[in-house]
C-alpha cells in the first residue's frame, strides 16, 4: 500500500517520502528488497523467551541474470558478539536454509539476525533482523524501549559522512538525514541502521546538495 511522495504535511500516512522530502524507513527496506539480490527470512514470531527455540527459513531472492554465489547469517548480540552463523553456497533463488537455535540470556534482552548475500562479481546485498526477548508476563516488545545508550560519531565525506559506533553497545534504528544551509533536507543511503560497536557505515547522498550541508 506504500505510495511515493506526501502532497501536504500529514501526521499519519502511507507515502514513502515525507512532504519535506525526507525519505521513510519503509523507502530504505524497499530499496532492499528491489535490489539485485534480496536476502530474507521466514519466521513466525516477533519476540522470544529466553529457552525458546527460534526457527527461521532463509530465502534469497535475485533478478534474472543475476547469479548469487553464497549466503551468510549470523546471529549477534547488542555487544556485536556473533552468537550463531554460517556461510552456505548458493547459485539459484529460493530457499537457502533454515536454520534453529535456543534462545539464550543476551544484553538488553535483544538479538539480531543478519543476513548478508554476495554475487559472483563480490557485490554484497544485505538484510537485518531484530527480536527482543521478554521475560514472562512482560510486553513482547517492551525490551526495544529500554535500550542502553550508545555513542555514535558522524564525520562528513565528500559524498555524505562516515557514522561510527565508538561505544560497547548497538545503536539500534539509527536514521541519518542531512539538511542543507538553505533548510533543504538531503536523504542519505544505506538508513535506519543498526550499528555494532566499532563498526563503521559510509553513508552517501541519494540527492547530492547544490548547496552546502548544515
Amino acid at each position: 500500500i506504500w505510495m511515493g511522495g506526501e502532497p501536504f504535511p500529514n501526521s499519519c500516512n502511507t507515502s514513502l517520502i515525507e512532504y519535506d522530502g525526507a525519505a521513510k524507513p519503509a523507502y530504505y527496506r524497499l530499496m532492499e528488497a528491489f535490489a539485485p539480490i534480496h536476502p530474507s527470512a521466514a519466521y513466525d514470531r516477533l519476540s522470544y523467551k529466553t529457552g525458546d527455540t527460534f526457527r527461521a527459513r532463509l530465502h534469497l531472492a535475485a533478478q534474472e541474470g543475476t547469479r548469487p554465489a553464497q549466503l551468510q547469517y549470523r546471529v549477534m548480540d547488542m555487544r556485536g558478539n556473533v552468537l550463531e552463523g554460517k556461510t552456505l553456497p548458493v547459485s539459484r533463488s529460493g530457499m537457502a536454509a533454515e536454520i534453529t537455535f535456543t534462545v539464550g540470556e543476551y544484553d538488553a534482552n535483544v538479538f539480531f539476525l543478519l543476513l548478508n548475500a554476495t554475487d559472483e562479481s563480490g557485490s554484497t546485498y544485505a538484510a537485518q533482523y531484530t527480536f527482543p526477548v521478554a521475560a514472562a508476563g512482560e510486553k513482547p516488545l517492551q525490551p526495544l524501549l529500554h535500550l542502553q545508550q550508545a555513542a555514535l560519531t558522524l564525520r562528513p565525506t565528500d559524498d555524505g559522512c562516515t557514522l561510527e559506533n565508538t561505544g560497547t553497545t548497538a545503536a539500534v534504528g539509527v536514521f541519518v538525514l542531512g539538511e542543507t544551509e538553505e533548510g533543504r533536507t538531503v536523504n542519505l543511503a544505506p538508513n535506519y541502521l543498526t550499528v555494532f560497536p566499532g563498526e563503521k557505515k559510509m553513508l552517501r547522498f541519494l540527492n547530492p546538495p547544490e548547496d552546502r550541508v548544515a
